[in-house]
């Protein structure tokens, strides 16, 4: 297995704390690893492993000798090391926004355009944190059915501001108990108690920095320019963790897909049977929760199985009937395996008579 020589430049920082973190976790091949900061952490240690590392400063012999080098700094650091990096021929792994609209960088995730890297020309861009899973979960649903229309809610926790956010919100929560005087610095309103519908700065178009990056980025990862995608980026009085609630609009309705069932035969079941789909908003549109889907698949089940047909209509109506108060989440599930076996046993029992 090959072996390989890593810088990281921002190595006192959150992120790359994690970063580093990562690596030992996942046994990385590594052959050497340097550690890199600005000049006010020069001569620090850190621990990787059993040995400690001495911060230094990133130099063209550094560079020379890296076959990777991460980096997690600001737009203008980025845009000072990355290039330089590239042209001393290692690869500049880049966290910053500097390059990421950059027509000629790459910007990867690998679940979803790994593809992309071979494009690379020394720079490699990483997406906006948000940004991340949101690609991803389109990525996958976008097999299942075109997706017409994308609006996501983020709530982002204040980590996402630094170490210094974290510290302030500490902070003013102690201050909100002890109902003194609350100091903002790094947040634009109290966080603590509170969330703040702005991450960094309003753009001319009334949305905020952070919500472009999420809207642009988005579109350059899955190779969709014109999607339609809205986002509103919140601030909220967590520690650690962002999370999103995210709305997608798809040309069809995907139960016709994941089921495996024709839409014709969805429309024609949710006219004979209650609960097989859930009708939302003026037009009424069809709509599929879990439960619904359970539905789906049991009826699926009870009427038509290999080809086969097990229960009339009727049938199946009284057997969901008899199960639908129960508090049981998985009756149908349950109830479906033993009626189809019940009948698997009546039809072996009417071969046997006839073989008799």
């Amino acid at each position: 297995m090959d072996r390989f020589n890593l810088a990281v430049f921002g190595a006192t920082g959150a992120v790359e704390k994690r970063f580093l973190s990562l690596l030992e976790e996942r046994n990385f091949p590594l052959n050497k690893l340097r550690v890199c900061a600005s000049q006010k952490s020069l001569g620090k240690k850190i621990t990787f492993g059993r040995k400690d590392l001495i911060v230094e400063p990133i130099t063209d012999e550094l560079l020379i000798d890296s076959d990777f080098v991460f980096i997690s700094a600001s737009s203008e650091v980025s845009l000072d090391i990355a290039p330089k990096a590239a042209k001393l021929g290692s690869i500049a792994i880049d966290d910053s926004s500097a390059f990421r609209m950059d027509e000629t960088v790459p910007l990867v995730v690998p679940e979803v355009n790994s593809q992309d890297l071979a494009e690379h020309k020394g720079i490699i861009s990483i997406p906006n944190c948000s940004t991340t899973p949101l690609t991803m979960v389109l990525h996958e649903l976008g097999k299942l059915a075109k997706i017409n229309r994308v609006i996501v809610d983020t709530f982002q926790s204040v980590s996402g501001a630094g170490a210094g956010a974290v510290l302030e919100l500490d902070s003013q929560n102690h201050a909100m108990y002890e109902n003194s005087e609350i100091q903002t610095s790094i947040h634009p309103h109290r966080i603590a108690f509170n969330v703040i519908p702005q991450i960094d700065k309003f753009t001319k178009s009334g949305y905020t920095n952070e919500e472009m990056k999420m809207v642009n980025e988005t579109k350059k990862i899955l190779h969709q320019p014109d999607l339609k995608i809205s986002a509103t980026c919140v601030r909220v009085p967590v520690k650690i963790g962002h999370s999103e609630a995210v709305h997608i609009e798809f040309d069809q309705n995907l139960g016709d897909e994941l089921l495996k069932i024709h839409k014709h035969v969805i429309r024609y079941w949710d006219q004979r049977f209650d609960g097989v789909s859930t009708r939302l908003g003026k037009n009424k549109r069809r709509f599929f929760s879990p439960l619904n889907i359970k539905k789906l698949e049991a009826l699926k089940k009870l009427l038509h199985t290999n080809g086969k047909s097990h229960h009339s209509i009727e049938m199946a109506k009284k057997i969901l009937n008899n199960y639908s108060n129960k508090k049981n989440n998985n009756f149908i599930e349950d109830k479906t395996k033993n009626d189809i076996n019940i009948a698997n046993l009546v039809k072996v029992s009417q071969n046997l008579k006839k073989l008799l």
